[in-house]
């Protein structure tokens, strides 16, 4: 998909190189806790390429792109998987995209994701209730805040 601009409430975002930088990747160091947590503190988060199933999280997507193309949300020029939007769409949540949707909860709740955050933290997870799952169209954005309103309920 080349000519895609990134944007952030309707103006471009510089997206060299420079700007954007590189991430580290922590995957070389998945098996050891007290590593992966130095990593946290260093850098404020974990980039672990390849730690989900390819094929589950292709299922999830899926599903959600055929929630936006069945409330016709999609640019029908451009095949349903890329999630492209028209470019009159307006959305700024959604959340009927992780609502009943076993393959979304499937990456989420069970498998590589749990069982990573149980090493991690070193005992049983749980995860909230709720998946908040928003969706934004070019143009809109979601101010800076924080969830403790909404997630520590």
């Amino acid at each position: 998909m080349t000519g895609l601009m990134l944007t952030y409430q309707g103006e471009p975002m510089d997206s060299s190189p420079q700007a954007l930088g590189e991430l580290r990747r922590s995957d070389d160091a998945v098996e050891n806790r007290s590593e992966l947590h130095s990593r946290m503190r260093e850098d404020g988060y974990l980039f672990l390429p390849g730690m989900l199933d390819r094929e589950e999280v292709l299922a999830a997507h899926r599903t959600v792109v055929e929630r936006l193309a069945a409330v016709e949300i999609l640019d029908e020029r451009y095949p349903a998987k890329a999630g492209i939007v028209k470019k009159d769409a307006h959305v700024s949540f959604m959340p009927e995209l992780a609502r009943d949707n076993p393959a979304l909860d499937k990456v989420l709740y069970s498998g590589a994701m749990m069982e990573f955050y149980q090493f991690f933290l070193g005992g049983p997870v749980r995860h909230f209730d709720y998946t908040w799952f928003r969706a934004k169209t070019p143009g809109t954005a979601t101010a800076p805040h924080y969830d403790i309103v909404f997630m520590g309920r």
